[in-house]
């Protein structure tokens, strides 16, 4: 497992030299994949310096389906992707489960290994726990938690703190089980709500990663995130922006730098 909490940082093409090779982890989105050649060309230099690459399948992007096994096989090569996340279908366990079985018996016999990543889903804790058992009982290389998941009745005026305890409140449930698991998957944060929630999950040592474009955005909006009443901004990465300030710079720089500060683990033992 990583030293610290591997950070994915999440900005546009043109920024990536400056911004996404501060981390030695990367997420890689497989429609931009597909469609900018800089962008595949960037990730598979930094996965040949020995960064470490996750191929998301871009359903949170552009819908969930859209990109078959062999799609996201072929986007992994293009990248040098060190493990590609399964399809899925967003709050259906069910599915999601069907999918991601699929995706293991599609490459269960070639002679390299494909490490699964495999993204948790569920109206309720209740089918989140069951997937998360399917995966392990699959022997996932790793277990994807969305900042979307929202299972328990939990109520406060700041939604990104809101859904920052639901999380943190899902890995409470999920660690015992992890720890008494013979099989131990890596877990991932697929996105952040409130950026300070990546303090608590430094010391639980099975959370690997963590990506986000809160660095990137906030800068953009000359917005840093270290304060207590954050909110979440709405709008998404444009990868193809190249209009940033100074000024901008210097606030997507600095939020880096707290991300990475909050992510930072102590030495205890595993």
């Amino acid at each position: 497992m990583m030293t610290n909490i591997g950070l994915g940082i999440i900005c546009p093409t043109k920024y990536l030299d400056e911004f996404a090779v501060k981390s030695p982890y990367h997420l890689v989105l497989t429609h931009k994949v597909f469609d900018d050649r800089a962008y595949a060309d960037f990730y598979r230099e930094m996965s040949a310096l020995g960064d470490f690459v996750t191929l998301d399948n871009s359903s949170y992007e552009v819908g969930d389906g859209v990109f078959t096994n062999k799609d996201l096989f072929e986007a992994a090569g293009r990248c040098g992707a060190s493990e590609i996340m399964a399809p899925e279908t967003y709050m259906d366990a069910r599915d999601t489960y069907h999918k991601v079985a699929g995706f293991v018996e599609y490459f269960s016999n070639r002679v390299t290994p494909i490490r699964t990543f495999a993204t948790l889903h569920g109206r309720d804790i209740t089918e989140i726990m069951w997937l998360n058992k399917k995966y392990l009982q699959m022997q996932v290389g790793t277990i994807g938690i969305s900042c979307r998941l929202d299972p328990f009745d939990f109520d406060h005026a700041n939604d990104a703190y809101r859904l920052s305890v639901g999380r943190a409140k899902i890995v409470q449930r999920l660690e015992p089980v992890w720890k008494a698991s013979w099989w131990k998957p890596e877990y991932h944060l697929l996105g952040m709500n409130h950026p300070a929630e990546i303090s608590f999950y430094r010391n639980i040592r099975m959370i690997r990663s963590c990506d986000s474009s809160a660095a990137f955005i906030n800068g953009l909006h000359e917005k840093s995130i270290n304060v207590f009443d954050y909110e979440k901004p709405k709008d998404r990465v444009d990868f193809d922006y190249t209009g940033l300030t100074r000024t901008m710079e210097f606030f997507v720089h600095d939020n880096i730098e707290y991300l990475k500060k909050w992510g930072k683990r102590n030495d205890i033992e595993s």
